[in-house]
């Protein structure tokens, strides 16, 4: 059973690091970032934990820990919901 727990939170970790990855490139390829007077980087999906704008050489960011602890904890559900999902659908299947 520990097996399985760590496997799924590693899979977790590897999926939440994935989509944080996917968000930074969407934001840095947006076109609207590159016509605008000013850069906008957003990290995060579904919340938005993070936010950097660039506005005339100025640099402001922010952190959301509560978005960030959110984020983290539906991913973990999910990920390891459609694993241990998956594995009892394959015990049951070599049970039959």
């Amino acid at each position: 059973m520990i097996k399985k727990f760590s496997t799924g939170l590693i899979l977790s970790i590897i999926v939440f690091f994935s989509i944080s990855f996917l968000t930074v490139l969407i934001s840095i390829l947006t076109p609207v970032n590159q016509t605008i007077g000013f850069k906008i980087l957003k990290i995060g999906f579904p919340f938005t934990y993070y936010e950097q704008t660039l506005i005339v050489n100025e640099l402001n960011h922010s952190w959301n820990m509560n978005k960030l602890i959110l984020n983290c904890i539906l991913t973990w559900i999910l990920v390891n919901g459609i694993y241990f999902w998956r594995i009892k659908i394959k015990t049951n299947a070599n049970n039959v």
